[in-house]
C-alpha cells in the first residue's frame, strides 16, 4: 500500500488497541486522515476521546496496531525504533502544554538542545537558536532562565525549540492549556504566523475556540474521527438562539 502523493500525513483505517492481560481497550477505530504540506489542522475532542493517542501516532511516538500510517510517503510500520527516533528528531517539532523546558539552562540553551542531539556545531546551533528566538520575539531574553519568564514566554521558547531543526510538521498538544486568555491569544497568533510562513501545523485541543483558529477541524470522540467545516458546532452544542431563548 502506498500513500497519497500530495500528502504529508496519511492515515488509512488506523486503529490502536491497548491490551492488559485479557482486557483490551480500543482507543482509535479505523481512522482515516490526510494532511497536505502547509495545512493547519485542529484535532478537537474531550478528555478520553482518543486525541492523545492520535497525537502519539502522528508524532511517531507510538504505532497503530492496525491499518497504516504514512509520513512523507513512508510507511511508519516499516521503520525501526531508531528510524522512528530519527524521523521525530528531524521532521517533527513538538510543543506541549507543560513547556518541558530545563530549568537550569537559559532560554538560548533550551532552544539549542535538539541541535546538540543532531551533532550540529556550537557556532551553528547558536546562530540557528537565536534566529528562532527572533521569530518568537524573545531574542533579548536569551540569557534568562525559564523561572524568570512568564508562561506565555515559556511557550514561545518551546515553539522556538520545536522549530529550530526546521521540521516539516509542528505538532502542538494543548499549547494554550496552562496559559491565561491573553497569553493564549498571543500563542495562537504565533502559530498562525508559523502557518502563514508555510509550515504544516497540527493542533490538538479540547477547546472549540482554540480549534476555530485553524483552517481545518476534525472532531474525535470514542476513537472515531469526523471532519467538520470550520465554524460548525461541536457535537452536542446548542445554537446560540436556543441558549438565550
Amino acid at each position: 500500500m502506498t500513500s497519497t502523493p500530495t500528502s504529508l500525513i496519511s492515515l488509512r483505517q488506523a486503529g490502536k488497541v491497548y491490551r492488559s492481560g485479557r482486557l483490551h481497550f480500543e482507543a482509535l477505530r479505523e481512522v482515516n486522515l490526510e494532511v497536505a504540506p502547509g495545512d493547519y489542522l485542529a484535532i478537537l475532542g474531550p478528555s478520553g476521546s482518543g486525541k492523545s493517542t492520535l497525537m502519539n501516532i502522528i508524532g511517531c511516538l507510538d504505532r497503530p496496531t492496525s491499518g497504516h500510517y504514512f509520513f512523507e510517503g513512508h510507511d511508519v510500520s516499516e521503520l525501526t525504533d531508531d528510524g522512528l527516533a530519527m524521523l521525530r528528531n528531524r521532521r517533527i517539532g513538538f510543543v506541549f502544554q507543560s513547556f518541558n523546558l530545563l530549568p537550569r539552562l537559559d532560554i538560548l540553551e533550551n532552544v539549542e538542545l535538539p541541535l546538540i542531539y543532531q551533532g550540529v556545531s556550537r557556532r551553528e546551533r547558536r546562530e540557528l537558536a537565536l534566529a528562532q528566538l527572533e521569530v518568537v520575539g524573545l531574542a533579548d531574553w536569551r540569557r534568562h532562565l525559564p523561572t524568570e519568564i512568564s508562561g506565555g514566554q515559556k511557550q514561545r521558547v518551546a515553539i522556538a525549540r520545536a522549530l529550530v531543526t526546521r521540521p516539516g510538521l509542528l505538532l502542538a498538544d494543548e499549547p494554550t492549556g496552562n496559559l491565561d486568555s491573553r497569553s493564549a491569544a498571543d500563542i495562537m497568533e504565533v502559530l498562525e504566523e508559523i502557518h502563514q510562513a508555510g509550515r504544516t501545523v497540527i493542533l490538538i485541543t479540547h477547546d472549540a475556540q482554540v480549534a476555530a483558529r485553524a483552517r481545518r477541524q476534525v472532531h474525535i470522540i470514542d476513537g472515531h474521527l469526523t471532519e467538520r467545516p470550520v465554524g460548525a458546532r461541536p457535537v452536542g452544542e446548542r445554537p446560540v438562539a436556543e441558549e438565550t431563548a
